[in-house]
């Protein structure tokens, strides 16, 4: 039996169901793709989804690719605590978004990257509410800034995580 329908809240069930985990992944993968052909790392797609889901980290994003992400880090030490905590506790969750939607065909993994495939959901960012919708922008824009903003390692660093 799956872990979404073993007594969870609902609203936790369906914030961390794979089709929406790997819709959020997607996005991240399409940031990178808009920016780079490289892809972007699992680790990194995995981040930028578990950002992308906190409000408090959302409300603080600067959703301007030219921001420098150091200058944003060291603005916003105290939230980036949290980020670390909230990837690891989301990795079984992750992990299981990462598998649905190489199945699904939403992306392909090459040398480690994820790239965007040919099928998937369209590019216009949509969902039943707001908060969906938001979620999705600031995937797809962390996609782009964390390529914009160096190797994957110094983007850990400067996030305070590690793979």
């Amino acid at each position: 039996m799956s872990r979404y329908r073993t007594g969870r809240p609902p609203e936790e069930a369906a914030l961390y169901n794979p089709a929406f985990l790997a819709l959020l992944v997607r996005r991240a993968a399409e940031g990178t793709a808009s920016e780079n052909s490289a892809g972007i790392s699992t680790f990194l797609a995995f981040v930028a989804t578990t950002m992308s889901l906190r409000s408090d980290i959302r409300e603080l994003l600067t959703m301007t690719v030219s921001s420098k992400l150091g200058s944003w880090t060291q603005e916003h030490a105290r939230e980036l605590t949290m980020i670390a905590p909230a990837c690891r506790a989301l990795i079984p969750y992750l992990n299981d978004a990462l598998m649905f939607g190489l199945h699904y065909d939403l992306y392909t993994i090459s040398r480690g990257r994820l790239h965007v495939s040919g099928r998937g959901p369209t590019k216009k960012i949509s969902g039943l509410t707001v908060e969906v919708q938001e979620c999705q922008r600031a995937s797809y824009f962390l996609g782009r800034w964390f390529s914009l903003s160096g190797s994957d390692s110094t983007v850990a660093a400067l996030l305070g995580v590690r793979p």
